[in-house]
């Protein structure tokens, strides 16, 4: 199975799982953030699928069904027809070729978010992720995740469809996209220039006796040396 769709009609629920989507804009699933001043900060990210992808493309033909059910619920046929017609309505789903920036072009996108609380975030298990684990190491931009989505129609000062993100999967790692280089691509670069030998890198080898750390002893000031203010 690569998505999975669920419509309650009578009670106005319209959720899916897509098909594997890489993110972007992680951080905010980990920190939420106000979008303009005054905004209740809120949990967010932007989700990418590839168009090159079968099951992505055959996904994003049954969403646009899906919007219309979403609007034919609540406005009736008629009005949802000239509706979905209406260039200003918005809609999540978009199509990135039409974007100026070349990093949309080759993917449909979407911005989800989460006003209430952070999404539940589980493993590739299945399993909930414990909190000390949800760090920009392990959610970052360019690693790949499946989400469950909520959808439902809003009118307030336009109208259109948002697009709401109640649990993220992490399914696989891949090249970051945020230009953070991690712990194992930090010590990677440098292994050449590395003398196994050296001390001051937190092992046990680095410790005094008495249990203080050799790296204290390194640039703190003597007393009564003109250096008070770096203490």
């Amino acid at each position: 199975m690569t998505h999975k769709f669920t419509v309650n009609s009578e009670k106005k629920i319209y959720k899916c799982i897509p098909p594997e989507a890489r993110g972007s804009y992680m951080g905010t699933i980990i920190e939420p953030e106000g979008y303009s001043e005054g905004d209740k900060p809120e949990w967010s990210c932007q989700l990418r699928w590839p168009k090159d992808d079968a099951a992505s493309n055959t996904w994003v033909k049954e969403m646009g069904k899906l919007f219309m059910k979403v609007l034919i619920d609540k406005l009736g046929a008629k009005k949802a027809e000239a509706l979905m017609k209406n260039p200003n309505l918005k809609i999540p789903l978009r199509d990135g070729d039409n974007e100026e920036r070349e990093e949309y072009h080759g993917y449909w996108f979407m911005n989800v978010r989460n006003k209430f609380r952070q999404p539940v975030i589980v493993g590739p298990s299945g399993k909930a992720v414990p909190e000390s684990m949800v760090t920009d190491d392990f959610i970052y931009s360019g690693a790949w995740y499946r989400a469950k989505l909520s959808f439902a129609y809003y009118d307030v000062k336009s109208k259109g469809i948002g697009a709401y993100i109640e649990i993220l999967m992490k399914i696989r790692d891949d090249q970051r996209l945020d230009n953070v280089v991690d712990v194992g691509a930090a010590e990677s670069e440098f292994a050449e220039f590395a003398d196994p030998n050296a001390g001051f890198d937190g092992g046990d080898d680095d410790m005094f006796s008495d249990g203080s750390s050799k790296a204290d002893t390194v640039a703190k000031p003597d007393d009564d040396d003109g250096f008070d203010f770096l203490k």
